[in-house]
Formats: structure tokens, sequence, C-alpha cells
């Protein structure tokens, strides 16, 4: 079944789909050419994705872990933390798995225990969203960007909200990132100039993570101090 149409104005669209399931913000959909395209999202354990026909099968989820809509910034986490919104500052010294002790190493995926990759136990995305979904790793963020075009927004479906979008160079079909900015010492920062949600790969050194990071000037994959706050995406495969 394919779920991607093209109709020529948004009226259009309402007048053949005018049901509760094909209502906003169920349906996301892009200006182009003069037409507007709606990517009709399949669900998995309740949660939406949209297919970008990526090489390896892997699904994005159609919007952050927490947001109720594909333009909604979300919930904000540090890396391999489950809860979002935490009532102390994102610092290195509030973070989760912070040693305590004069040890540089923090608890856990450090240069000791070599773990490379979250343990789904520490994964946002498969603890709030369950089922098989879980943060992407670095390759699947990579595969994102090698397969799409991307283009930035200051104005996401007139919602105001700016962010990137990523057009399948495969099947057409295209995903949102709204530019939520990070999260440090407690507060937001970089919101409407950048987006960036965390990868579940950790990098070489062990108190950074990789992250899928971009704005107006460009995107790529970035490393971040893993007690920094950002967006969560999820995926499936």
């Amino acid at each position: 079944m394919k779920y991607t149409h093209l109709f020529e104005t948004k009226a259009d669209f309402k007048a053949v789909y005018n049901s509760s399931a094909y209502t906003e913000p169920w349906v996301s959909y892009v200006v182009g050419d003069g037409s507007v395209a709606y990517n009709f999202p399949y669900d998995t354990n309740g949660y939406s994705y949209v297919d970008l026909g990526l090489p390896s099968g892997t699904k994005w989820a159609n919007m952050n872990v927490g947001a109720e809509s594909p333009e909604g910034y979300g919930d904000y986490y540090a890396w391999g933390e489950i809860e979002p919104n935490k009532a102390s500052a994102y610092t290195s010294q509030n973070y989760r798995f912070y040693p305590g002790n004069d040890n540089d190493e923090y608890s856990k995926y450090n240069d000791t225990d070599n773990k490379m990759t979250l343990d789904l136990a520490d994964d946002a995305a498969n603890v709030v969203m369950g089922g098989d979904w879980h943060m992407p790793t670095s390759a699947q963020c990579a595969e994102l960007l090698d397969n799409t075009t991307s283009s930035w927004t200051v104005d996401y479906n007139g919602t105001g909200v700016a962010g990137i979008i990523f057009t399948s160079n495969n099947n057409g079909n295209s995903i949102f990132f709204p530019a939520a900015g990070a999260a440090f010492d407690g507060s937001a920062e970089g919101q409407g100039v950048v987006f960036g949600v965390w990868s579940s790969s950790r990098y070489s050194n062990s108190n950074r993570a990789w992250s899928l990071r971009g704005g107006s000037d460009g995107l790529g994959m970035g490393i971040l101090y893993r007690y920094g706050g950002l967006s969560i995406r999820g995926v499936l495969g």
C-alpha cells in the first residue's frame, strides 16, 4: 500500500480524506512545486513512522519522543538517561553515570567496560515507546544523511517552527526534525536555530557520544558531551 499521495491543495486533500484517521498531526505534509505532498505514516506499538526507502530498511518515527506532533520539540534527554526534564541541571555532576569520585570515567559506557552502544534499558526511545523501537545508531543516522536531500525551513507547514526536512532520494517521502536546540545547565539554547538528536553510539572518547545535528548552515554527524540534553527520535530496524 502506497502511503504518499499528491494533491494540488490542502482543500483537495480534505475532500478525499476527511475521516479522523487522517487529520493532523498524524498527517505530515510538505509544500513543493506548487503541490502538497502528504505522507501517511505507518503505526507500530502506537507510534507512527515514515518509510524513507532506506537500504537497511530502517524506519524513522515521524516525531520526537515526548512530542505530540511532528513540529513539537518533545523532551530533552542526556545520553543514556531514560527520564526527561530532570529537576537538576544538565551538568556532568548531575549525569546518571557520573562516578561520584575522582575517576574521570563515567560509571558505564567507559573504556573499562568498552560498551559502545546503549543497552535497551538505557535507551530512552525503547523505554518510552516500547516494542522494537530504539534510538538510531550512528550508522543509521549516517544512512539517513546519505539517502536524503535536506532543506531548512523557518515555517514548517505554517506552524512557525524552524527545522530540517529530509526528503528521500529513494521514494520521495519526507520527515521533519524541529530545531529544538540543546539543554545545558538547566536551560535550553539554540531553539529555532539548530536541531540535534542523540544516536545510541558512544564516541571513542567515552565522555561523549554521536548525534545527528544541523541548522541553516549545514548538517552532519557531531559529538557532544553525554550529559547534555538533546531530542530523541525512535527508529525501527
